[in-house]
């Protein structure tokens, strides 16, 4: 699957059922005390770039805020999500 995001385009893997699954769970941690547990999220985002098969060579000239997004956005894809403001 075709990733673009605001640091390139990316190819990153389709998840199955249960990945994405997996994933929900993750992301409900992040926010299961009403703020969100940055361990939890740094988690997800583990996650997100294990399942996904982003190589480290594929991230090497981003920084970490970079990656963040990036992984953020794979993220939002898998959930059917955009990170894109809707007008």
């Amino acid at each position: 699957m075709e990733l673009k995001t605001d640091h390139g385009t990316f190819e990153v893997r389709e998840i199955s059922f249960k990945q994405q699954r997996k994933l929900h769970r993750l992301n409900a941690l992040c926010w299961q005390t009403g703020e969100l547990d940055l361990d939890a999220y740094y988690n997800l985002l583990d996650e997100v770039h294990a399942v996904s098969g982003l190589s480290q060579r594929e991230l090497d000239d981003l920084d970490d805020n970079q990656i963040d997004t990036v992984l953020q956005a794979c993220f939002l894809s898998y959930k059917g999500l955009s990170s894109k403001k809707k007008r």
